[in-house]
């Protein structure tokens, strides 16, 4: 099983929100992981989904040196790790779907 931690980067694999990248903010009592993208699902308001539904695509240390986490900065991460990946969507050992995230 994947461990999350903080500033993790990850993508969505179930849901309406599949292949959506976003920040680990942390995890709530029932275990699901919170997370958030800066926009839709600010730090304020951040949304709740099962470990089994995401997958680390960085580790990201964003608030290193003790610097206070900002959806600003969440979304340039975001915007910055969209620029340089390519992903692959693998699906029963087939090719599903390939390009940028």
């Amino acid at each position: 099983m994947t461990t999350f931690s903080l500033g993790d980067l990850v993508i969505s694999l179930r849901g309406r929100d599949t292949r959506t990248i976003y920040m680990v903010l942390g995890q709530d009592a029932k275990g699901r992981i919170c997370v958030s993208d800066g926009r839709y699902h600010p730090l304020q308001k951040p949304k709740a989904k099962n470990p089994k539904h995401l997958k680390k695509v960085r580790t990201e240390v964003l608030n290193a040196g003790g610097a206070p986490m900002q959806n600003e900065n969440i979304k340039a991460a975001i915007k910055q790790f969209r620029k340089t990946e390519t992903f692959t969507l693998i699906s029963g050992g087939k090719n599903v779907e390939s390009g940028h995230y």
